[in-house]
C-alpha cells in the first residue's frame, strides 16, 4: 500500500448550500477504509468517519462535547423510572434519492422501529435474510435491556426498558444508531439483496452515497434534501 492509498472521501457539493459558483469537491484523507456502510455492524473511526455523513441518529451530539442535541427527533420525554423514553420525530425529513432505491414517502416512526428491531431481534425477518453481528448495540447489551419499540403514531415512537437506565439518551447519539429507512430494508427484503445494506446505504445525512472503491476513495454527493444544520 503506498502512502496515497489511504481512504479518501469525495464529497462533491460540499459547498452546493452556499454560492453555486463555490461548489466545489472536498478531500478528506483517513488512514483506513470504512468496514462497510450499514452503522449498526462496525465500530471503528474510519467507518464512523463515513457513515456519519450519511445516516442521522435521533439524537447527536454538540459539536465538541457530549451535551446531547436534537436531530431526527424534535423533542423526548422520560419517565420518573427512567425505563420509557418518548421521542417526537421530526417531519418533511426524505431519505436519500440514489440510483438504486427511490424514496416514496417522508421518514417516519416506522423506520426507527425497524432499526432498533434489528438490533434487540435475532430473528427479526433481516436479521434471517441477513445475519450480522451488530458490535456495539451486542457490548450496550441493548438485546436484554429494550423491552420493546413501538410506534405511538407515524410522528412518535416509544422505548421501554426492563430497567432502570439514566444513560440511555446518549445511545441514540452514537454512529451505531444512525436510523434506516424501514422502506429500504423492506425492498431488499423483497429483491433478495438484503446484504446490500452494508455497501448501497441510504439515510438522511448531508451527504449520500455514489461509490467505493476499497483502500482508496468513498464517492459522496451534497444531499439536496437534508434539513439539518
Amino acid at each position: 500500500m503506498t502512502p496515497f492509498s489511504r481512504i479518501a472521501l469525495l464529497a462533491s457539493l460540499v459547498l452546493a448550500f452556499a454560492a453555486p459558483l463555490a461548489a466545489k469537491p472536498l478531500v478528506y484523507c483517513a488512514d483506513s477504509s470504512p468496514e462497510g456502510f450499514d452503522p449498526g455492524l462496525w465500530d471503528s473511526a474510519g467507518t464512523n468517519n463515513t457513515t456519519t455523513q450519511m445516516f442521522q441518529g435521533l439524537i447527536g451530539f454538540k459539536r465538541g462535547g457530549t451535551e446531547l442535541e436534537p436531530q431526527l427527533a424534535t423533542s423526548w420525554t422520560v419517565s420518573p423510572d427512567a425505563k420509557v423514553f418518548t421521542f417526537v420525530l421530526r417531519k418533511g425529513v426524505r431519505f436519500h434519492k440514489t440510483s438504486y432505491f427511490s424514496p416514496t414517502r417522508e421518514f417516519n416512526a416506522d423506520d426507527v422501529v425497524q432499526t432498533f428491531s434489528r438490533f434487540i431481534q435475532p430473528k427479526h425477518p433481516f436479521n434471517v435474510a441477513f445475519p450480522a453481528l451488530f458490535i456495539y448495540p451486542q457490548n450496550l447489551g441493548l438485546g436484554d435491556l429494550i423491552e420493546k419499540v413501538e410506534k405511538v403514531d407515524d410522528q412518535t415512537v416509544r422505548f421501554t426498558l426492563r430497567r432502570a437506565n439514566v444513560t440511555f439518551l446518549s445511545y441514540f447519539a452514537m454512529p451505531f444508531a444512525g436510523i434506516q429507512s424501514a422502506e429500504y430494508l423492506d425492498h431488499l427484503l423483497k429483491t433478495n439483496a438484503a446484504q446490500s445494506i452494508n455497501n448501497a446505504p441510504i439515510g438522511t445525512g448531508p451527504f449520500r452515497f455514489q461509490s467505493y472503491k476499497k483502500d482508496d476513495v468513498v464517492r459522496m454527493e451534497a444531499n439536496p434534501d437534508y434539513l439539518g444544520k
